[in-house]
């Protein structure tokens, strides 16, 4: 079970799962979770967009920080942020779209993600 540590207005940290210093799949899942929260109260078509971004995580390999994009036309999630500029620049009238700087990380052996609005 995920748990917020701290929060304001633009930044949220979540402790995800605690016990280990290499990333597991119950990491990527619960920060996957995470994300799917962020994109259900905006995402109204190509919720498939989800999928790919469910194997985009499962690439990881340990810490990371990366974009993830979430609008009523679908989600995006990289690493790119010229990608992340053109894509916000060019859905100005989408006024459900938010776009997260993500931070997954690992401290004394419990892994935390932080997403903060840009």
């Amino acid at each position: 079970m995920t748990s917020v540590v701290e929060s304001n207005e633009t930044t949220t940290k979540i402790r995800l799962w605690g016990c280990d210093d290499n990333i597991t799949s119950a990491v990527k899942a619960l920060m996957f979770g995470e994300l799917v929260k962020l994109a259900i109260p905006v995402v109204k078509h190509y919720q498939s967009d989800l999928f790919h971004d469910a194997l985009w995580i499962e690439k990881l390999t340990g810490p990371a920080e990366f974009y993830f994009i979430v609008r009523t036309w679908g989600t995006h999630i990289g690493t790119d942020f010229d990608i992340v500029k053109a894509i916000t620049n060019g859905n100005q009238n989408d006024e459900n779209m938010k776009a997260y700087k993500v931070n997954l990380t690992c401290e004394d052996r419990t892994w935390y993600v932080r997403f903060t609005i840009i």
